[in-house]
């Protein structure tokens, strides 16, 4: 026991001489700055303060650059028109129950929404154009993705199967069939570091995707690649 104790003793001594370290370092810092008269006539009520209501116009002015201007503007920025995208809102509103925040509005959720799916942005980017916070962003995010969800009965392909009667040339021999499915190589260009990853036996630089689609022609269902990295592009230049 008296062993245990010495041993303490010896730990607390060293603790307390850091802290004098510490301690005396900081005055002398202090000091230093005070001869140099950067204390001196210090006003503190000049010093500029922060207030969060200086954003509110920044907010607005981007959320009007976005959905307000012109319809180039809000499809290059949401892959959406301007009618699309208060269709959108609409849908959401009405028919996901998505409601108004207590400082971000339902148009302003979609638009932060839009963004992260249609150019993959991270919340920290999301934040800085929207001079939100990343809570905030992350939030109403899935808020709406669990509204979007909601709407899966209006928005959700539903393809008819093939019906015992039909005469189509295409479709005919293929009796209660929904649509097809099958893969194919989607050429993509990619830095030159990263063509040996995509080049193919036939010399091409291509990802392997796999498509799901109904009868009519532009009705997508599903759609897959391989990589990760390769929906996230694929999707960025879908959408």
């Amino acid at each position: 026991m008296a062993r245990i104790y010495r041993r303490k003793t010896e730990v607390l001594l060293v603790v307390e001489e850091i802290i004098l370290e510490i301690v005396f370092m900081l005055s002398v810092i202090i000091s230093r700055y005070r001869n140099t008269g950067q204390f001196r006539g210090l006003n503190v009520e000049n010093v500029p303060k922060y207030r969060m209501a200086d954003r509110i116009p920044q907010q607005i002015e981007h959320m009007s650059e976005l959905v307000e201007m012109s319809d180039t503007d809000c499809f290059d920025n949401l892959r959406l028109n301007r009618d699309a995208f208060n269709r959108l809102c609409y849908l959401l509103r009405h028919m996901g129950w998505l409601a108004n925040g207590r400082y971000v509005t339902v148009g302003e959720q979609v638009t932060l929404f839009l963004s992260v799916l249609s150019h993959h942005l991270k919340v920290k980017v999301v934040k800085f154009h929207f001079k939100r916070s990343g809570q905030t962003i992350h939030t109403y995010f899935h808020n709406v993705l669990r509204a979007v969800l909601k709407l899966h009965e209006v928005l959700l392909a539903k393809p008819s199967p093939v019906t015992d009667d039909s005469t189509h040339p295409s479709w005919k021999h293929f009796k209660g069939c929904l649509g097809a499915l099958d893969g194919t190589l989607i050429d993509v260009t990619v830095p030159e570091k990263d063509k040996a990853r995509y080049r193919t036996r036939n010399g091409t630089v291509s990802v392997n995707g796999m498509g799901e689609r109904g009868r009519k022609v532009v009705q997508f269902i599903f759609m897959f690649v391989n990589r990760k990295e390769d929906m996230e592009k694929l999707l960025k230049h879908v959408l």
